[in-house]
């Protein structure tokens, strides 16, 4: 009897580091054994391994605990975990999406995009910082206006060309992963700013003064994704505090995950903290149902959302690959499980419903 296969599209990184029995931030083991469980037989490729003339992939099977070469059918469902910006796989993604269903396919990763579609709902503003595209203008009345603002790239992941800029008294301050400037004057600092973001489109996004732990800022990692009832469900929520030196949560550049209830609880009255965690769902779930309507393959969302001393929620950005690994590193098994889990078991149905 034949097992249906259930496909996992991975980067090329992670597929080499993990033939060499390298860990990355997928854990590969646990597609396959989910998938076992759903009954289904997991298999692993990158868009460039998929031959359109013969309906095959030149893939992988898990075996021995590593990626062992073999060639299947093309799936009927595919989970896409592949973040690229090359125009070509990004044909082939697209050309796969005609013949299989392909679920987070290609999606936006433009956050000013983001933006506008969140912005433009009243019922979600409140929820969004203002922001702005990179302009002179708008980024001086940004800094004028705020005490601290972001600038971003438009696309971008894991805190890479993030930058937080301070205004205190007269002295303007400028943190990111690498670099720590300071300028007496604006005009200095306009000038540094445009040579450093050199002709990539960036935002400028409002600072909002967030809860602090241990003295330090925090934004709360939500994995959000579709269930077997095809339901936005929330897998795990996790504490993220920033790395004191650039002010930065990723943890790709040296921030920290912490239990959210530890932190939560530290900051806020017991009574107080199921209002709190509720009304952050809330805005989660508002945020994700608005986007669907414009990405209708979306399924599994990193949201990173922040919570003012007020203890209501904000939209930081959106994370259409979330890597999951911050529940690992703040002890949150369960919640690492089963952010797997769930679109596994979404993944399932749509192959039911496709049979």
């Amino acid at each position: 009897m034949n097992v249906e296969k259930i496909g996992i599209m991975l980067d090329k990184k992670v597929i080499s580091l993990n033939r060499r029995r390298r860990h990355t931030y997928e854990r590969l083991a646990f597609y396959v054994e989910i998938g076992a469980r759903l009954g289904l037989e997991t298999v692993f490729f990158h868009a460039d391994q998929i031959n359109f003339a013969t309906n095959k992939i030149k893939g992988y099977v898990w075996r021995d605990k590593k990626l062992v070469p073999s060639t299947f059918i093309i799936p009927k469902v595919i989970h896409n975990r592949l973040l690229s910006g090359k125009k070509a796989t990004i044909f082939r993604i697209k050309k796969l999406e005609k013949i299989s269903q392909v679920y987070n396919g290609i999606v936006t990763r433009n956050k000013w995009r983001v933006h506008k579609r969140l912005w433009g709902q009243d019922n979600l503003r409140h929820y969004i910082p203002e922001t702005k595209l990179f302009r002179k203008q708008a980024f001086t009345d940004m800094l004028n206006k705020y005490s601290f603002i972001y600038i971003k790239p438009v696309v971008g992941s894991v805190g890479i060309g993030v930058a937080r800029i301070e205004r205190k008294a007269e002295e303007y301050f400028f943190y990111s992963s690498q670099t720590k400037e300071s300028f007496q004057h604006v005009e200095e600092l306009v000038q540094f700013v445009e040579n450093w973001i050199k002709n990539k489109t960036y935002i400028i996004q409002q600072g909002i003064p967030l809860c602090k732990y241990q003295d330090r800022t925090f934004d709360v990692r939500v994995s959000i994704q579709k269930n077997q009832l095809h339901e936005w469900k929330i897998s795990g929520m996790v504490a993220k505090l920033e790395n004191p030196t650039n002010k930065l949560s990723n943890l790709a550049q040296g921030g920290r995950a912490e239990q959210l209830e530890t932190v939560l609880a530290s900051l806020f009255a017991t009574q107080s903290i199921p209002v709190i965690v509720n009304r952050l769902k809330a805005a989660c779930f508002a945020i994700v149902e608005e986007l669907e309507q414009h990405e209708t393959s979306l399924a599994d969302l990193g949201l990173d959302m922040g919570i003012d001393r007020s203890g209501l929620p904000y939209f930081i950005e959106a994370n259409v690959r979330d890597q999951r690994y911050s529940f690992f590193k703040a002890g949150e098994k369960a919640m690492f499980y089963q952010s797997y889990k769930t679109p596994l078991e979404y993944g399932a149905t749509l192959y039911k419903k496709k049979k």
